[in-house]
């Protein structure tokens, strides 16, 4: 007499723990084994620890991982898994296999096959030891997942996990540098990183300008930030004006090479500026004539080819617009006026578009009057300088003479003072003698005859100074 088992496999519908092979129990309707227990086909086996001593050390295009055994193995181990992953998607698996000294088990990669698969053979003794191994090709500056497992009887245990991201390093040199014209002022420049992405991107914009023949030169730097931002919007540059570009590519590992020139490019024109040297002059003493000059505007202020230049005046006595073609640099234009009335003159370019620059206005008021230049003696001092040098001299030399005629009188007069005096005093001295014979003093003498030595002489006489005098006083005071 035969008896058939009715318990059921793993993961198989139950509804109570008899239903189930042992030491499988009834979890959730079906038969399970155990928390970190794997069914084997015949018994339930405890699943392998997590790795210890898991570290990890990572380069731009690389990961080395060392770990220890786990400290719960459960049974024999028979090889590790190390899987890397980005975004959970498996980009490289790693079969660390026990070939000698271990019991042969299947063990298959988890990874599909379009993945990189790479499988290793170990001695058993080489699984039990601290090992280290690196898988490389990987990218640089990306976030890897590191899984590691240690693989036994019940297979896959129980995994560590671990987050790093690779480093960056310097890039390469960007290439295919295009400026694409948009404007009379902006450029649309592009240009192409190989990947991978490097790292944290920059990218430096070199602007220069080519005018006429010369060597590009430099004008200002511009940055990008973002490796995908392979693209630059630049604005503000001036009208029908040459440019050339190169990039850089930068991360914190250093610069990439510089890359080749674009072609040249050439802005679209623009309104000319202002002309240059506006002057309205009368060329000559003809008082009918007046000429009006002026010159082209600046290279950088052109904006484009000038064609011509128009000229609105009021010469005829109403608004009158001439165009002047702009066949040189110089431009000078004569007018028949009339002297005595103003007018009004308005000049600006016109470029090959039709567009109107900016418009200079003056208004010249045509005197009547011709200046009159002074005249010039031969050796070239004008007459007036000469006149008034000898007008100079002669002021000068008829001071001179005052003073000397005036030093002379002075010298004259007190020569005759001193005569008079002496006289004086003997005259005095004899009238004195007289009085005092007849008992009168000298006071009394001089009061009677009127000698008294009084300081205004004209007082005494009662008359007034002639005009030889008066002159005389006047020099020498």
């Amino acid at each position: 007499m035969f008896f058939f088992s009715t318990e059921k496999s793993v993961s198989v519908n139950c509804n109570a723990d008899n239903e189930c092979l042992r030491p499988m129990t009834c979890e959730g309707r079906t038969c399970e084994c155990a928390i970190n227990q794997r069914w084997t086909g015949l018994t339930c086996a405890a699943l392998s620890g997590v790795p210890t001593s898991v570290t990890l050390s990572a380069k731009s295009r690389s990961i080395r991982i060392s770990w220890s055994k786990p400290v719960e193995s459960k049974s024999t181990i028979l090889g590790y898994r190390l899987r890397v992953l980005v975004n959970n998607d498996c980009v490289a698996e790693v079969l660390l296999v026990c070939s000698t000294g271990c019991t042969n088990v299947l063990i298959q990669h988890v990874c599909s096959a379009d993945k990189r698969q790479i499988r290793e053979n170990r001695r058993n003794i080489e699984l039990m030891e601290p090992i280290s191994y690196e898988i490389n090709q990987l990218l640089p500056y990306t976030d890897y997942n590191v899984w590691i497992n240690a693989i036994n009887d019940a297979g896959n245990g129980n995994k560590s996990e671990t987050l790093v991201t690779t480093d960056s390093e310097v890039p390469q040199k960007p290439s295919e540098v295009a400026a694409l014209v948009e404007s009379f002022s902006e450029i649309k420049l592009t240009w192409n990183l190989p990947g991978p992405t490097p790292g944290i991107t920059t990218y430096y914009i070199k602007m220069y300008e080519v005018v006429l023949n010369a060597l590009p030169a430099f004008i200002k730097g511009v940055n990008v930030i973002g490796f995908n931002k392979q693209v630059a919007q630049l604005s503000g540059l001036e009208a029908y004006w040459n440019y050339t570009f190169t990039v850089v590519a930068t991360t914190d590992k250093g610069s990439s090479e510089q890359s080749d020139m674009s072609s040249v490019v050439t802005t679209y024109q623009d309104a000319p500026g202002k002309v240059t040297n506006f002057v309205i002059k009368r060329p000559s003493a003809i008082l009918t004539t007046m000429e009006v000059s002026w010159g082209m505007p600046l290279l950088r202020e052109r904006n484009g080819i000038i064609r011509e230049y128009k000229i609105n005046h009021n010469i005829s006595g109403t608004t009158t617009t001439e165009t002047i073609a702009a066949e040189s640099e110089i431009f000078q234009k004569l007018y028949y006026i009339t002297p005595d009335r103003h007018y009004q003159i308005e000049i600006y370019a016109m470029n090959s578009l039709n567009q109107a620059g900016e418009k200079l206005l003056k208004i010249y008021y045509a005197s009547s009057k011709i200046e009159s230049q002074p005249q010039a003696s031969p050796k070239g001092y004008t007459i007036e300088t000469v006149v008034g040098a000898a007008v100079s001299c002669v002021i000068v030399g008829g001071i001179i003479i005052g003073l000397v005629f005036c030093l002379i009188w002075r010298r004259r007069r007190n020569i005759n003072s001193k005569q008079s005096k002496s006289k004086s005093t003997q005259e005095e001295s004899k009238i004195g003698g007289q009085y005092e014979e007849m008992g009168i003093n000298n006071v009394s003498a001089n009061i009677e005859l009127r000698t008294a030595d009084d300081k205004n002489v004209y007082d005494q006489i009662d008359r007034t100074p002639t005009a030889d005098k008066q002159y005389e006083n006047m020099m020498c005071k």
